[in-house]
């Protein structure tokens, strides 16, 4: 690369790469079934295009690895459930996010999208991401009467 003979490589990307060979290649064969086709043709596209444009980061990684594992995890839930992803529904997957970390959850919209997109599961629903900072501030009127009103008011708990 350095003399130019070889095309120039992105280091993050083909980590990227090189980590969901490895972590699908330990996955069992169920699990494999769903989860290359969503790994290669969503999270490695994205990151493709993101690094031809220059903007693939550490995050954009990191992101792809967190989506894939929460696509594992689920699909692992489904096998020892014996439940196949075509018959998911959204109750069975609320029980699962209610049983897996919060950042499974957060993981694993990307990949219900997916397989909704190509009518593997029928519109599954899953938690959308909370971004950004409260927009609404009290000001000191404001607080200094929700504060009377916590002291004062017995309705709140429901004690006299």
């Amino acid at each position: 690369m350095a003399t130019r003979v070889l095309p120039p490589r992105h280091e993050g990307l083909a980590r990227l790469e090189l980590w969901i060979e490895e972590t699908l290649d330990a996955a069992s064969p169920s699990q494999r079934r769903f989860v290359r086709p969503f790994a290669e043709w969503s999270v490695l596209r994205d990151a493709r295009r993101r690094a031809a444009r220059d903007r693939f980061t550490a995050g954009t990684a990191d992101g792809g690895r967190r989506d894939i594992r929460a696509a594992i995890e689920l699909m692992d839930w489904l096998d020892r459930n014996t439940i196949d992803l075509a018959d998911l529904d959204q109750a069975q997957f609320e029980l699962w996010l209610l049983a897996v970390k919060p950042t499974r959850r957060r993981g694993i919209g990307r990949f219900i999208r997916w397989t909704n997109a190509r009518h593997v599961t029928r519109n599954l629903e899953a938690p959308s991401p909370k971004h950004g900072l409260a927009e609404r501030f009290m000001d000191e009127d404001e607080h200094q009467e929700q504060l009377r009103r916590c002291l004062t008011d017995t309705s709140l708990v429901g004690l006299r």
